[in-house]
């Protein structure tokens, strides 16, 4: 890639939101074959029992019925559930465990726009989208362990959530607001035409 990632507006107020306490995980995206979901579902199986996850999503590359049947093999069905339409309800945090370079990823955008920090990797935008340790936390790409104790630390340290949750929240606000990626568009479509 070349240049800084100007991404599209996402759209926030979503029936979902952050909650401190909450031991719930959202991965928004989880249907493309690169989405990482099954490192999600592994990572899943090293948290205590009563952690959650819903991943939900547009059924690209992989369906619902699909992902049902990974989280059944993996024997997950009681704790990661498929989400027919957007979930409501408070999340600790998000996940964007991608596995490819994604050019443009919405997942992180929804999270931060709601507040919702993401568990992310450092891959494609999310660069541009996600920083680590302000409004959220970088793991490896396909690293269980590691996105299984980034996890497990938010679970044990609310704090810690609080604190990625409000810089998730301003930073999107300051950085990709409606004004703001209508001013870099309008750079990047000048620069266009200068040429």
């Amino acid at each position: 890639r070349q240049g800084r990632v100007i991404p599209l507006p996402t759209p926030a107020k979503q029936p979902f939101f952050f909650q401190a306490g909450s031991s719930r995980f959202l991965m928004p995206g989880g249907f493309f074959r690169g989405s990482g979901v099954i490192t999600a579902v592994k990572a899943m199986k090293m948290l205590p029992e009563w952690a959650e996850l819903v991943v939900w999503g547009p059924g690209q590359d992989r369906s619902k019925d699909e992902i049902r049947r990974i989280i059944e093999e993996y024997r997950m069905a009681h704790r990661v559930t498929v989400a027919e339409d957007a979930p409501r309800g408070s999340f600790l945090a998000g996940l964007v465990p991608s596995l490819l370079p994604d050019p443009c990823h919405h997942a992180a955008g929804v999270l931060l726009a709601n507040s919702i920090p993401a568990l992310s990797t450092p891959s494609g935008c999310h660069r541009d989208l996600v920083r680590d340790g302000i409004s959220g936390l970088y793991h490896s790409p396909g690293n269980k362990v590691q996105l299984a104790g980034q996890m497990n630390h938010l679970l044990e340290n609310s704090g810690l959530a609080e604190y990625l949750s409000t810089s998730a929240g301003e930073f999107h606000r300051k950085s990709f607001s409606t004004g703001m990626l209508g001013a870099m568009w309008t750079e990047a479509m000048e620069q266009l035409t200068e040429k």
